[in-house]
């Protein structure tokens, strides 16, 4: 059963406050002038820090350009000001481009934080692996 906007509020504020409490911020970086981290079809860690998200759904006015990449970076544990964010090209991809009925938030939010989680656990396991720990 899908959740009313106002439940996905409640949880998504929930969740956040969280995720500010609990989780550290993670340096994000490669090794310098190493190459980047495509990590996925959303998400790209340049070796400069800068995380790149990409952008599946259309800015048409909801704050879909602020809010996808915003829940992405709270899941991923990245600092919103390393944060840029470009817009996707059609392709194999990205199957469901599709912007309408003030939708893409709550139809995208599952996926666009799930990525994120998994870039996360990629990079603690790095981390965990070169510490030896």
């Amino acid at each position: 059963m899908p959740a009313s906007r106002r439940e996905f509020l409640k949880l998504a504020s929930l969740q956040s406050i969280a995720l500010i409490v609990t989780i550290p911020q993670l340096s994000c970086r490669t090794s310098a002038g190493g190459p980047s981290l495509a990590a996925n079809q959303w998400i790209e860690i340049g070796s400069d820090g800068v995380v790149t998200l990409v952008l599946d759904k259309s800015e048409m006015g909801q704050g879909v350009a602020t809010s996808l990449p915003m829940i992405m970076a709270e899941e991923l544990g990245a600092d919103y000001s390393r944060i840029r964010v470009v817009q996707a090209k059609p392709g194999p991809q990205f199957t469901d481009m599709g912007t309408s009925g003030s939708g893409s938030v709550i139809d995208a939010w599952f996926n666009h934080r799930g990525a994120a989680a998994a870039v996360r656990m990629m990079l603690v396991s790095a981390a965990a692996t070169a510490w030896n720990v």
